[in-house]
């Protein structure tokens, strides 16, 4: 009998090449961090400069999603702590309004602090739908309105005149 690979030869050679290449790669990225220019990594490592450029530009990609991941995170945490002070500041008016002789000035102060809560809780919701969306296209349609004589373009159009032919005025 020859020697067959079974599935599992198969995925263990799979994950070598794979892990040699994922090695390469980040030798790769290693040296451009250190300073090393494309033309130079595809020298050294003896690969094409378009691979390497390819290698490049998946890292990059990769490291660019982690951070605007870590942001929304950032985002995300902030938005709760203010939430926190927001609800702890309701709290504190609601004694404060309950009490036999309430004063007046601690209660717009607590409210103060509440409405500047929540104000930035609005600002950073806004950042963090901006980090996860892409902006829309915009599109503009100009449409121009018909001469009628409710709406002439200018006064003299108004009305025909003799000079104006009949095709002229069923415009």
């Amino acid at each position: 009998m020859g020697t067959e690979n079974t599935p599992d030869d198969v995925d263990d050679v799979d994950d070598v090449d794979d892990e040699q290449e994922h090695s390469r790669e980040e030798r790769a990225f290693t040296l451009y961090c250190q300073g090393m220019r494309v033309a130079e990594i595809a020298g050294t490592m003896s690969v094409s400069e378009t691979t390497i450029r390819r290698w490049l530009r998946a890292r990059l990609d990769t490291l660019a999603q982690e951070e605007r991941a870590e942001r929304a995170e950032q985002l995300l945490r902030a938005i709760e702590s203010q939430r926190s002070i927001a609800s702890a500041a309701w709290r504190a008016y609601e004694r404060e309004r309950n009490e036999q002789e309430p004063d007046r000035h601690e209660g717009a102060r607590y409210l103060s602090i509440a409405l500047t809560a929540q104000r930035e809780v609005a600002r950073l919701q806004g950042l963090y739908y901006r980090i996860g969306q892409e902006p829309s296209p915009v599109r503009i349609t100009l449409t121009r309105r018909p001469d009628t004589p409710e709406s002439p373009e200018s006064p003299d159009a108004a009305e025909p005149t003799e000079r104006q032919s009949s095709s002229d005025r069923d415009k």
